[in-house]
Order: structure tokens, then C-alpha cells, then sequence
């Protein structure tokens, strides 16, 4: 999903941003939108039972993001049937961020919300029917059906056998380094999707540190636009799903930090996830779980702030 810039000019407007700025329809979860002047600054989605599991991690990301815009409003939408559990999740984010800041609290089901804020009667809701939604089908703005979904591209692996991946090691070493690091951004970068054997071998030209750096600089850099930053994103998810496991730390890695770049939240957590599990010293992991920590955004980023 391409970040977009989103001006909350009414309440279907604003309900309808989540899905848009997320990629995906939350489900069981309360979403906390930072609105600077009209424009959502900032998106953060949590479980309801966040506070119970990962209170003090979400809560010193929910402060830095905050704190980065600190005249915007606070706007949270809460997703389940479960009234009460979307009311306890919500005052224990508020707690987090300020009761001060909040203008506006919303309930979502199916087909309706209700401002939890007042005592405005239950009105009906579609995403489909607002602008943001005819906006996304022409900017090309994939919005799955749920997180999970959402997640799915990165978590696939079904690994060559062992004398494909052998073969694909001896053609990528056979390879002048000018050569292979031509290679490997061509791969990258190449329009429409990879082959299979495409896919590994450019999983296998980035089990080099080099190139490594090289390809993490372009996703970084300012001159790669959203089209670009997609299709790396996606020939890493393929190279993710074919490369032999001692490879899948190094490929996961800059996947994480192209789901940042290119505002993929769920797809990014998730990187995080297995790398703590698989990979926890990988260096570009390391810094996409830092700006995750520190709330930063890739534009951000590029105008020169750094995370802490």
C-alpha cells in the first residue's frame, strides 16, 4: 500500500481512512488517527486487549508518535461488537496519549457506526460509497479483507531443494561482482512479477552484504517512487518464499524495511516478528525496528530526522 496523504473532510471520510492508510479492514482492534489541520499525520492500530500483552512497547510508540505532531487531534475508531471491550481498549490508549487531544471516538460494525462521543443516533456506513475508497481503485491502492491477509505475502515460504538452491549459488557466484550487482537491482526492480528461479536467484545475490546495502539505500533514497518501492517490495516477498532458510533472515530483513517504506504497517510487524525469532541481529531489521519504536515515518525520515 503507497502512504497517502488523507484531509478528514467529514466523518465518512475520516471512517473510511483506516482502510486506505492500513492496506487492510481492521477487525477487533481500535485504530488511534493523529489529524494535523485535516491531514492524518498518523495511523496506529491495535488489538482490544492491547494493555494486556504489550502495554509499555505500544504505549512508547504511541507517545513518540504523538509527541511528533503535537498539535493534532486525536480521533479513535474502534472495531467489534463488544462495546465495552472497544470502550476499555480506547480509555487505556487515551490514557497513553492524552483524554485532552481526543475529538472524536467512533464505533464501527457492519454497515453502521456510532459517535461514541455524544449522543448521536447509530447512522449507516459503507466503506465502498466514499470517496477514499473510488480514490484508492484509481490509485491502485490494495485493501485486503483483513490483517491476516494483509500479512499472508510475507509469511509464505516453500523452499527450492537443495541442488536448486546449490545451482543458483554457483550462478550467482560465477558472476563479476559489477555483473551481479547490475543483476540484483534489475531483479528487483523489474517490472510484472519474477519467475521462480528469478525469485532465488535474487534472494541468493542478496545473501551478500553489498548488495544488501545497495538495495536498502535505493528504498531509502528519495528518488524511488511508490511504483518502484512496490515492485521491490513484491520481488522480495517472492525471493522470501523461495530462498533456502539460511538465506530468509537476509531477504526478510530488507522486506521489513520496504514494508516500511512503502506503508505496509501489518507486513512490516510481522518482518519484525519472525526476525526477532529468526535473524535478531539483522542490521536492517534492527533499524526498521527502531523507526517502528520511534514512531517515524519514511518521509520522516528522508527530510533528514532520524529516529532516536
Amino acid at each position: 500500500m503507497n502512504p497517502v496523504i488523507i484531509r478528514g473532510a467529514s466523518r465518512e471520510e475520516i471512517l473510511a481512512a483506516p482502510p486506505v492508510l492500513l492496506g487492510f479492514h481492521p477487525r477487533e482492534s481500535v485504530v488511534l488517527l493523529l489529524l494535523d489541520a485535516g491531514v492524518v499525520a498518523c495511523c496506529i492500530r491495535v488489538d482490544l486487549d492491547w494493555f494486556a500483552h504489550d502495554f509499555f512497547p505500544v504505549a512508547s510508540q504511541l507517545e513518540r508518535a504523538a509527541s511528533q505532531v503535537p498539535e493534532a487531534a486525536i480521533v479513535l475508531i474502534g472495531y467489534g461488537a463488544d462495546e465495552d471491550g472497544v470502550r476499555l481498549a480506547m480509555d487505556e490508549l487515551l490514557t497513553v496519549v492524552g483524554h485532552g487531544r481526543r475529538t472524536d471516538e467512533f464505533l464501527l460494525r457492519d454497515g453502521s457506526f456510532l459517535c461514541l462521543c455524544g449522543d448521536c443516533e447509530e447512522a449507516p456506513f459503507q466503506f465502498e460509497n466514499t470517496g477514499l475508497a473510488a480514490q484508492a481503485v484509481y490509485e491502485g491502492i490494495r485493501i485486503e479483507p483483513d490483517r491476516d491477509t494483509a500479512v499472508a505475502p510475507v509469511l509464505l515460504h516453500h523452499p527450492v531443494c537443495d541442488e536448486e538452491a546449490l545451482r543458483a549459488l554457483e550462478e550467482a557466484a560465477a558472476l563479476p561482482e559489477r555483473r551481479a550487482m547490475r543483476l540484483t537491482r534489475e531483479l528487483a526492480e523489474r517490472p510484472g512479477p519474477l519467475t521462480a528461479h528469478e525469485a532465488l536467484i535474487l534472494g541468493t545475490l542478496l545473501g551478500d552484504e553489498e548488495r544488501q546495502s545497495a538495495l536498502a539505500q535505493r528504498l531509502l533514497g528519495r528518488s524511488v517512487g511508490p511504483e518502484i518501492g512496490d515492485r521491490i517490495w513484491e520481488h522480495l516477498a517472492q525471493a522470501r518464499a523461495v530462498v533456502p532458510d539460511h538465506l530468509v533472515g537476509d531477504v526478510l530483513g530488507l522486506l521489513a524495511l520496504g514494508s516500511w517504506t512503502t506503508g505496509r504497517g501489518a507486513a512490516h510487524s510481522c518482518c519484525l516478528e519472525q526476525l526477532a525469532l529468526i535473524d535478531p541481529w539483522n542490521p536492517f531489521g534492527l533499524f526498521a525496528a527502531q523507526v517502528h519504536r520511534e514512531a517515524t515515518s519514511p518521509r520522516t525520515f528522508r527530510a533528514g530526522r532520524r529516529p532516536r
